[in-house]
C-alpha cells in the first residue's frame, strides 16, 4: 500500500505513528476511518498536551476522543470522498451531539478531510461552532473558496473552517 492510499501525506504518517503494528491493526480492522483514529488521537495528545484515549464507537463518519482527566471531550468528523472528484467535502450526522439543554456535547469538534487539506485539521470550540457554522441536514465545504456559488451556507461554512485550520 502507497502512502497516497491512506489518506495522510508521509510526513504526517510518520509524525503521528508512534507504533506501526498499532497503525496496521487499524488499517486491517476498519480501513482509513480507524487508522483516523490513531493519527487524530496522537495529534489531540500533541495538541492539548494531556493524554487522550478515543471512545469506543468508530465509524465513517467520525469518533470521540477524550482526555483521561475528563476536561477535553472532542467529537471528530471525517469526510474520505474521492478527492479527484470531490466538489465538497460532506460531513454527516453533526447536530445529534447535544444534551438535554440544547448545548453541543462536547468541548471541541474536529474535522478531517483529504479533500479539503490532507495536513490540516479544523478545530472549533462547541462555542465558536454553534456562531459560526450553519448545519442543514450535512454540511458542505468547498476545497476552494472561489468556486462555486458565494452566497449559500457552503460558502459560509468554509469562511468559518478556513479561520480555524490547524497544521498537523
Amino acid at each position: 500500500m502507497y502512502a497516497e492510499d491512506l489518506g495522510f501525506p508521509v510526513r504526517i504518517l510518520e509524525k503521528y505513528i508512534r507504533d506501526p503494528q498499532e497503525a496496521r491493526d487499524a488499517l486491517r480492522k476498519g480501513g482509513l476511518p480507524l487508522l483516523a483514529e490513531v493519527i487524530i488521537k496522537n495529534w489531540a495528545c500533541h495538541y492539548f498536551k494531556r493524554d487522550m484515549i478515543v471512545n469506543s464507537t468508530t465509524n465513517a463518519f467520525g469518533f470521540d476522543i477524550r482526555s483521561v482527566d475528563g476536561e477535553i471531550h472532542i467529537e471528530v468528523k471525517t469526510c474520505w470522498q474521492d478527492v479527484v472528484k470531490a466538489k465538497y467535502a460532506s460531513f454527516l450526522k453533526i447536530d445529534q451531539k447535544r444534551d438535554e439543554d440544547g448545548n453541543y456535547a462536547f468541548s471541541h469538534i474536529v474535522f478531517y478531510s483529504p479533500v479539503l487539506d490532507p495536513e490540516s485539521l479544523f478545530v472549533f470550540t462547541a462555542k465558536e461552532f454553534a456562531e459560526k457554522v450553519h448545519i442543514q441536514k450535512k454540511i458542505n465545504i468547498k476545497p476552494n473558496l472561489e468556486e462555486g456559488w458565494q452566497h449559500g451556507p457552503a460558502h459560509k461554512n468554509t469562511i468559518a473552517f478556513q479561520s480555524v485550520k490547524k497544521w498537523m
